[in-house]
């Protein structure tokens, strides 16, 4: 359980969960820096090497975030917990991202809850990486949790990550 644990603090508790294969697994994420500091490098970097015409052609989730800090931040901060979300479904959890308190008490209010699943179904992993490294290249980031996911080298799902080499 971690409440609103900062940053890449929310990634410790949940390598903590998953290497103790934790039946069950609560955080509250807060402040989102990490792909927001990716975005906003990659962006830079694309907009100055980047000619008017080949602006054109830039990536249209890119269009969203590109010119208002505002929007890159939310949209880090829910492809952050998108990404978590769907490295614990890799690690075999049933996830649900639910808000814990009304929005009107507090913009930070949601919850990764957690709860492993009894059996993989065969196959299930397939979809899961798939979406999962599409946004990857998409958004042209590496969440954080992925880097400790790989330093830890959890035996049981290290074949995911070597089966599709993310």
């Amino acid at each position: 359980v971690a409440l609103h644990a900062c940053d890449t603090a929310t990634d410790q508790a949940l390598i903590q969960g998953i290497g103790r294969n934790a039946s069950l697994i609560l955080v509250a994420p807060c402040c989102h820096l990490n792909l927001n500091q990716q975005l906003t490098k990659h962006i830079k970097a694309t907009n100055s090497e980047m000619t008017s015409q080949e602006h054109q052609g830039f990536s249209d989730a890119f269009a969203l975030v590109r010119y208002d800090n505002v929007f890159r931040q939310q949209t880090a901060d829910m492809l952050t917990d998108w990404f978590r979300a769907h490295i614990l479904r890799m690690a075999g959890y049933r996830v649900e991202i639910v808000e814990f308190v009304p929005s009107k008490h507090s913009g930070k209010n949601l919850l990764i809850r957690a709860i492993k699943r009894p059996v993989e179904v065969e196959g299930s992993q397939d979809v899961i990486v798939k979406e999962y490294n599409q946004m990857k290249e998409k958004w042209n980031v590496v969440p954080h949790l992925e880097i400790l996911m790989k330093d830890h080298q959890l035996s049981r799902i290290s074949r995911i990550w070597e089966k599709n080499s993310l």
